[in-house]
Formats: C-alpha cells, structure tokens, sequence
C-alpha cells in the first residue's frame, strides 16, 4: 500500500520561480542553475526509486519522505 507519494520539493520549486525572475546578467546564475540542475538529478533519481517501489506496494507498506527517529 502506498500511503504518501512523493511530491515535488519546495528545494525545487523555490529555486525555479526565483531563477525565472532573475536578470540573465545576474553575476551568480550559473552558480545557481547548476545546484538546481544537481537537485533535479536526485530528485529523478528518487523517482526511478519509486517506480520500482510502486511495483511492491500490494505487498508491503510504503511511506515516502518520512523520516523515523530512533534510539541509535
């Protein structure tokens, strides 16, 4: 059973809308363009995750972007 499914990251959707509205002369565009391309790959990559995932959720309890605290 999938309970929750993953969503878009706000460290993606912030950096989008902001770079959209920037000058194209802005001195550090490229520097932000290149942290946001990096987001987008491991993003992507949690998406291929969970096409396999999906495969499993008749068998198993799945719970995306949840983080568990432990004694550890």
């Amino acid at each position: 059973m999938l309970l929750k499914k993953r969503l878009k990251p706000p460290i993606l959707l912030e950096p989008e809308a902001s770079i959209l509205r920037l000058h194209p002369g802005f001195q550090r565009l490229s520097e932000l363009e290149k942290a946001l391309a990096r987001e987008w790959k491991g993003y992507i990559g949690e998406k291929k995750v969970d096409y396999f995932l999906e495969q499993l959720a008749d068998q198993f309890t799945i719970l995306q972007d949840v983080y568990l605290k432990t004694s550890a």
